[in-house]
């Protein structure tokens, strides 16, 4: 039920936030903080981020008494004590390990270069709260019409309990935030295009039934291992794997192998060769929350010659393990951009992006 929906409970939900919408992607189920967005693309290279292994617990985890009523039961007289017990029990997708991911705690734009500070978490840290927030908004805000239709009603904060108690979305110190890194793809050259993934809502716990930026995934290391977590703290080497598995079908970065050899090995060698001869530029473009889940998106586009590209990517596979590639290349430009916004089918993340994207793109596709 969620996912029939869940277009029309974001677009209730961004409502619930009026002075937190994106510039130019109103209605679309995306908010962000205050400075989150630069007012220009940042080059990838004057991101930085620093990493606190001891950064504090977070306030709210989703176990508290104002989720309560969103927490399915786990007997007659019980409930589950965490969403993710819940979603392990009951619906668990193919892909649903608590693996470790990197929490984004705050945007400091008070250094020469914005940075990014993140902490540690688990997987299942954000799905007790973000899913939580987004069964709560379902559960009273989908209405029957006089003719016993089911649709989303008026927005409102009457009864979101544990929305209230979340408090400001944009609070890092008190919710775990997971930092998710979604990257719009250009082909570039004369004629520029774009890749997007259908996500499959069987194999994933977030954004199934979507069309979302590719590749897109949870900023995590690719092991446990301690020398993996330190050179994974890395958003090029985290879109890298990305690419990889969601493009080239590679699925061994599950979190239960060697650190990676990135200089060594393709592709991701011939990527950095790429990256330092200027035939992929790599941006930052801000952060944004899913209003409905409140889930983040560190934004990022990545504009490849379409040689390099080619090269790289000519043996894209037709399907991986989150779903479907529905169109191996979209035409960049604005009547392509206006009608996927008419079909309603954009994740919030993949709009602002393409939105940001399409505002900057006389400076994303400049050749240096």
């Amino acid at each position: 039920m969620l996912g029939t929906f869940r277009r029309g409970l974001a677009l209730a939900a961004e409502r619930l936030y009026p002075d937190s919408t994106v510039p130019s992607s109103e209605g679309s189920g995306v908010i962000t903080g205050p400075d989150w967005l630069p007012s220009v693309p940042v080059p990838l290279s004057e991101l930085e981020l620093e990493l606190d292994t001891d950064s504090a617990v977070p306030a709210v985890d989703g176990s508290e008494r104002q989720s309560a009523g969103v927490r399915p039961l786990a007997s007659a007289e019980q409930r589950y004590h965490r969403y993710s017990h819940a979603v392990r029990d009951l619906a668990a997708p193919r892909l649903f390990e608590n693996r470790l991911c990197f929490r984004l705690t705050a945007l400091d734009r008070s250094h020469p270069n914005l940075r990014l500070q993140f902490g540690t978490m688990g997987f299942f840290d954000s799905i007790d709260t973000n899913e939580a927030l987004a069964h709560e908004m379902a559960a009273h805000h989908l209405v029957r019409d006089g003719h016993g239709d089911l649709g989303v009603g008026r927005a409102s904060w009457r009864r979101l309990t544990f929305r209230k108690h979340v408090g400001d979305p944009f609070d890092l110190a008190r919710r775990p935030l997971l930092g998710a890194i979604g990257t719009l793809t250009i082909r570039a050259g004369e004629s520029p295009s774009m890749v997007l993934h259908q996500r499959d809502g069987g194999r994933v716990v977030g954004g199934g039934g979507m069309a979302h930026l590719l590749p897109a995934g949870i900023f995590q290391p690719s092991s446990v291992i301690p020398d993996a977590v330190r050179n994974d703290f890395s958003i090029w080497r985290n879109m890298q794997r990305e690419f990889a598995e969601e493009l080239l079908g590679h699925v061994e970065y599950d979190g239960s192998g060697r650190p990676i050899d990135y200089e060594n090995r393709e592709p991701f060698a011939g990527m950095d060769r790429a990256r330092g001869g200027g035939r992929i530029r790599v941006y930052y473009l801000g952060g944004t929350l899913d209003a409905l889940t409140l889930s983040g998106d560190i934004l990022t586009v990545a504009v490849i010659e379409p040689d390099t590209y080619d090269e790289l990517f000519g043996a894209a596979v037709t399907t991986n393990d989150e779903g479907r590639i529905p169109a191996r290349h979209l035409p960049f430009e604005a009547n392509t951009i206006s009608r996927l916004h008419e079909l309603g089918q954009l994740s919030p993340g993949a709009s602002a992006a393409v939105n940001l994207a399409w505002q900057h793109r006389r400076a994303l596709l400049a050749r240096s």
